[in-house]
């Protein structure tokens, strides 16, 4: 059981990194979408303890092999990362 919620919490990183990558979604819609995710990332924190070492800011940026959409791109540059970093 706890396998899977640990799968599911890597999923939902993924999905974010996915959708900081779509091309179709506005900025406005990306950039919102992720100021409510990490608005909001004590709560989906606290809801598994696989989130606190599997969603975090930095995780946004590293390793990521594709452009980052515009939106996502201002979110984390406003937070202090870039790609690459």
């Amino acid at each position: 059981m706890v396998r899977r919620f640990t799968d599911d919490i890597r999923a939902a990183r993924e999905e974010i990194r996915e959708c900081t990558t779509c091309f179709n979604l506005s900025d406005d819609t990306v950039y919102d979408m992720l100021t409510g995710i990490f608005e909001n990332i004590d709560t989906i924190k606290a809801s598994h303890n696989a989130a606190d070492k599997n969603i975090y800011l930095e995780a946004g940026v590293s390793d990521l092999q594709l452009p980052l959409h515009p939106g996502a791109a201002a979110f984390w540059s406003e937070k202090g990362y870039t790609q690459g970093d």
